[in-house]
This record gives C-alpha cells, structure tokens and sequence, in this order.
C-alpha cells in the first residue's frame, strides 16, 4: 500500500504483473520486491561468471539488453560471497594452492577438504604472512597437503607446529625433470631421476623403509662425484670455483629436506598424496574462467573467483566406484 489506504486491483501490466490502484491519490502501481529482484540480478551474474553462456546469450533468454544486464550487475560486483568456516576439520585434511591473477601482484589462496569445503583468502602475493593469516582463519584439519612452497611450510610451523604434512609428488617429479631433464646424460642423473618417480610406487611402510635405504645407497655410491669441483675465472677477475653437478646436488637437497613429507600418506591412507584435488579440480577450471573473460578489472576478477569458489563449495556427487 502505498497511500496507508486499502488498494484494488486494476488489470495487468504489459508484462503481466497485477496492477494496483488508490482511490484517494488516482494513481496506480505495481509492487516490486526489490530483494527478489537482488537475488534474482546476482544469479544471472553468476550464471554468466562461472557458465559457459555470453552476455548476449542471457540477455536474449530475459528479454533483455547486454546493456540492462550490465547496468544490473553494476551493484553487485563488490557484493561477492565469503567462505563459510566449520567449527572444526578435526575429522578431515586439508589441500591448499595458490593462483595469481593479476601478473604477480594479486593471488587468491585455496584450499579444500576431503568433504569438499572449499575456503579462499585474497592476498597480494603468496608469502608467509598471507599463509599465516589464511591458516589463523581455519581450525587444524588432519594433515595439510600442498607443493611445498617455502612462505606456506613456515607459515604451517607457525600456526600449525605438530600437523602431519604432505608434499604434493606431482610437484615434485616436475621438480625433479627440471633439474635433471627427462634424460640425464650421467649415471647419477639417471639413477636419481629414477629414484625420484619411484616415489609413487611407496604405499606400505616396507616399500619406504626399501626407498629411503636405496637413496642412502645412492648417496654413497655418488659422494665422490657429487664433491667434483670445476675451477674458473669469476667475472670479477678473482679465480674462483663451483661444484660440477650443481643441478643433482640439488635436486638430493630437496630430496633430503622433504623426508619427512614425502611419505605421510604411508602412516595416514586417506590423505591423498598430490593437491590434484586443488590443482586440477578447482584451479584449472579458475583459469580457464579468467581467460574467457580475460580484460575485467582486478575487482571483477575477484567477484569471479569468489562466485566459482562459493559454488565449487557445494558437497558434490561422489564418483561411483564399480567392483
């Protein structure tokens, strides 16, 4: 009511809707319900962000200019949803990654539990205190999986000092092919590269206990020619030298340092071994979605995000396993 007296109805508009009309001002109208029109306004946002349907497309199926449909979108673009936080992970793990999104000036943090809770943190870069402030955000899961990035590991002894961790044997076997090529042209190489897909293949506690004594072996074998030096001129002019097979010696520093991460699946079944349920199940189709609309602002690009990640939240169908 309009006038604070009774109304009659009046017809229809051309669009259908019931027309109202006062007696005591002559004017007629028809009620809107603007919360419904909100909603209404953002699902078709969202439809366009994280669909596969253009502007024209959803304009066309409304009855509807690309022009209107913009100017409705215009006030939902910093009206973006939040993650929702459970009281506890206590009963689940935790697998975390990070996308940038504007060069290397603008991430989002990831992360997604086994029971598909998805949580995401806006950060300008991926250091340790962007990690620090994502993991206070959250209640200790299980185990935490990730790739091992060094900011994310001492943000994890920071906030969480006693969680098992995971390092993702994806990103390490790319590590490995990196620094050693997919064909090593020494025995070492070769022999190291081996060892380092071999990793997949540890499932029980005596197929770890046979890895880590075949890599103590390896370092025996190769510790005299890990040691080789080559000799040569700084370009300073001071003579100076470095170790030969800088590239191997590396990749054995990796390996040593992440012991202890390598293997907690062994002591842990359920916790999965690679952040492919980040890597590929959320953040392929992330990047896939920014292409298609690549040129929005930084602003546009994290209402995408969030909306993708909100409906990525959703429990979803488990995949039927056949016996």
């Amino acid at each position: 009511m309009r006038c604070g007296q009774k109304m009659q109805r009046w017809g229809r508009s051309a669009a259908g809707k019931t027309r109202w009309f006062c007696r005591f001002c002559a004017k007629s109208h028809i009620q809107k319900r603007v919360d419904t029109s909100n909603r209404w306004g953002k699902r078709l946002l969202r439809l366009w962000l994280t669909g596969t349907k253009t502007l024209e497309d959803i304009a066309a199926h409304n009855s509807c200019t690309v022009r209107t449909l913009l100017n409705r979108f215009s006030g939902f673009w910093t009206d973006f949803p939040l993650p929702f936080i459970p009281s506890t992970l206590s009963h689940t793990y935790l697998v975390v990654d990070a996308i940038y999104l504007a060069g290397h000036s603008e991430c989002v943090l990831i992360g997604r539990t086994g029971n598909e809770h998805v949580f995401w943190f806006f950060a300008r870069q991926e250091t340790l205190l962007a990690w620090v402030d994502f993991f206070c955000k959250l209640p200790m899961p299980v185990a935490l999986i990730c790739d091992a990035q060094s900011g994310l590991l001492s943000a994890v002894k920071a906030v969480w000092p006693n969680i098992p961790v995971q390092r993702c044997l994806a990103h390490l076997q790319r590590l490995a092919v990196s620094k050693l090529t997919k064909h090593p042209q020494t025995p070492a190489g070769q022999e190291l590269l081996r060892l380092a897909y071999s990793i997949h293949g540890v499932r029980t506690a005596q197929d770890r206990d046979k890895w880590l004594a075949d890599f103590e072996a390896w370092k025996v074998k190769w510790e005299r020619f890990l040691k080789e030096r080559t000799y040569g001129i700084h370009p300073s002019g001071k003579n100076s030298w470095w170790y030969t097979h800088r590239r191997i010696r590396a990749l054995k520093y990796t390996l040593e340092q992440s012991i202890l991460s390598l293997f907690t699946s062994v002591d842990h079944p359920d916790v999965p071994r690679t952040s492919n349920l980040v890597e590929g199940g959320i953040n392929s189709r992330l990047k896939e979605l920014l292409r298609r609309h690549r040129g929005m602002s930084l602003e546009h690009k994290k209402a995408l995000v969030a909306h993708y990640l909100d409906s990525r939240s959703v429990p979803q169908k488990p995949t039927r396993i056949f016996h």
